[in-house]
């Protein structure tokens, strides 16, 4: 009987999931065949794989470099800043405190956050998104420059600037990709739960499924098992930068959107709590 398989990968920073029906494990050799062109054509540096079922780890192999540069290979506990797979994680704490009966998919933001009680569109429309519409990228909101997330050291400091930007278009009218909205539910969440996001999702989250190397604070062993994030251009990877402050704090840790480090095999690889 064929059983349903789930390979997780993570690419030189980003992380992928992708499920396929098999009869058996599949070998080492064949992942690196089915991942080696990757590295070969330059699309990644490096990929970590692993394959689990319901019961157990079938297979978890490394290929290519964690940084070429510096030829250091890719492992299978490497770590990859995640960038906006963050946002799931969020939704993730927005749907646990739905759960809990402690907030409404469709009530306004406004409701949890006042400082988004006045906003509307640039010709005066009331706009004020809904959580559901912060969840699925079409609340309108605004963005925050880059100067006004550099000088914002928390959630709570960042939400006026988005509070006082028009919002792009109606709520729940289009479709467009916000990090604000994202940003704004992070903050939901620590309004309704007493403590800041991070701390949060750590506790919460985190540590009860034993994901250890997730988190805003790669330490100095997560540090030097974090790898290089690349960027395509043109038919080549150039090198990207991932700023981390020192103590190993990450510069952007109060901006929820992107800014997480993980690894593949981070925490129990099996579904133990079957409903």
């Amino acid at each position: 009987m064929m059983s349903r398989v789930q390979v997780w990968g993570s690419v030189a920073g980003c992380c992928m999931l992708a499920g396929c029906m098999i009869g058996r494990t599949p070998s080492k050799a064949t992942l690196k065949q089915a991942i080696q062109p990757y590295i070969d054509a330059d699309e990644v540096a490096g990929a970590v794989a692993r394959v689990v079922d319901g019961e157990r780890v079938r297979q978890t192999v490394a290929f290519g470099f964690a940084d070429r540069e510096a030829e250091r290979p890719m492992r299978t506990d490497t770590l990859f800043w995640i960038a906006s797979m963050t946002k799931p994680v969020t939704a993730c704490a927005v749907m646990m405190l739905l759960d809990e009966g402690k907030l409404e998919l469709d009530a306004p933001v406004s409701t949890y956050l006042p400082e988004f009680s006045g906003l509307k569109t640039a010709d005066g429309r009331s706009a004020v998104p809904t959580l559901r519409q912060m969840l699925t990228h079409t609340s309108g909101m605004a963005e925050a420059t880059q100067a006004e997330q550099l000088a914002s050291r928390t959630l709570a400091e960042l939400m006026p600037h988005i509070a006082a930007k028009p919002a792009l278009f109606t709520p729940g009218t289009r479709w467009q990709y916000s990090q604000s909205g994202m940003n704004a539910l992070g903050r939901v969440v620590e309004v309704l739960s007493g403590m800041p996001f991070e701390r949060f999702l750590a506790e919460r989250l985190f540590k009860p499924l034993g994901m250890q190397d997730t988190t805003f604070y790669p330490d100095a062993n997560q540090r030097a098992r974090l790898a290089v994030s690349y960027k395509r251009n043109g038919d080549r990877l150039e090198r990207g930068v991932v700023l981390i402050a020192p103590g190993g704090k990450h510069m952007q840790l109060r901006k929820n959107g992107g800014q997480y480090y993980a690894a593949v095999a981070d925490g129990p690889p099996v579904n133990r709590h079957k409903p």
